[in-house]
């Protein structure tokens, strides 16, 4: 686990261990990514970029995911549900994280389109509260 600790915030990370990611099953990984006006503050964006490109690095061979960027509107990095992991995938994600800023507005996690993808093995919330 890896825990990172600043004035009214907190990360940690959970890398699971090699034999808690099945490789009988499929392995999807959604990110949930607050781009929220509240993340302006403080340097969240920052954090959050950080803690995308380590779990982008980590990401288990053959899994799939995804990113979804929300606040009053959502955008997803891709358009399936998820994708698999491979070099051309992490690159685009990466571009995008290097792109992530706080202009989505408004927190609106419950979104009719951001709750309406069916639950992957693995969801990661990055958001301030």
């Amino acid at each position: 686990a890896l825990a990172l600790v600043e004035r009214d915030a907190a990360m940690v990370a959970v890398i699971p261990f090699e034999e808690d990611v099945h490789p009988s099953t499929i392995n999807e990984f959604i990110f949930l990514i607050d781009c929220s006006s509240s993340m302006r503050t403080e340097n969240k964006i920052e954090w959050i970029r950080q803690a995308m490109y380590f779990f982008l690095r980590n990401l288990p061979e053959k899994s799939y995911f995804n990113m979804i960027l929300y606040g009053s509107v959502y955008r997803s990095l891709f358009n399936h549900p998820t994708v698999i992991r491979n070099a051309i995938h992490l690159k685009i994600a990466e571009r995008l994280v290097e792109q992530i800023d706080a202009d989505l507005g408004a927190t609106d996690l419950v979104s009719d389109r951001i709750v309406s993808f069916s639950l992957p093995s693995h969801l990661c919330m990055l958001i301030d509260s």
